[in-house]
């Protein structure tokens, strides 16, 4: 599948990769830091790795609220759309949780996570999204104008243009 995103704890003795974008590392303000890997990053790849990052912060959340020390986790997330790309075929994704816990504490977190995601859900039930403001703004002429699309309900759509800048 070609829209893939994994994200993992790295252990706190574990040596920062380098890595070459669009992946990176992320410190966390509570101590941990992430790594993320993603194929690539299009507007395909980010309902993945959202999905992906809501259940991973949900895993490391979870397990802090819970007293559960974390020494392994990691979600990947992938999924494709269809041959025009206008709709997804889906998103799947997999846990892998380890901790100072008993394998029950784990599976129930881990469980507790899968449920309570709300990208997951929002992702899965659907919610509505509308441009609201649209700036345009054109080199080509100087005035400024702010008017009304009436063929789309609230939406406004604001033009600028500014003086041409001269070739380098």
């Amino acid at each position: 599948m070609p829209y893939g995103v994994q994200i993992r704890l790295l252990r706190a003795d574990e040596p920062t990769p380098q890595l070459e974008p669009p992946n990176f590392v992320y410190a966390h303000p509570r101590g941990h830091r992430f790594e993320y890997r993603i194929d690539g990053l299009s507007g395909g790849h980010l309902p993945h790795l959202a999905v992906a990052g809501c259940v991973f912060n949900g895993i490391v959340r979870v397990a802090r609220e819970r007293g559960i020390a974390l020494s392994h986790a990691l979600v990947r997330a992938e999924g494709d759309f269809n041959e025009e790309g206008t709709r997804s075929t889906g998103i799947s994704y997999s846990m892998e949780v380890g901790g100072e816990a008993t394998d029950d504490e784990l599976a129930d977190l881990a469980s507790f996570v899968r449920h309570d995601s709300s990208v997951s859900q929002i992702v899965r039930h659907g919610a509505p999204v509308e441009a609201t403001n649209v700036v345009v703004t054109s080199s080509q002429k100087k005035s400024e104008r702010i008017c009304n699309a009436t063929s789309i309900p609230r939406f406004f759509l604001t033009v600028r243009s500014w003086p041409r800048l001269p070739p380098r």
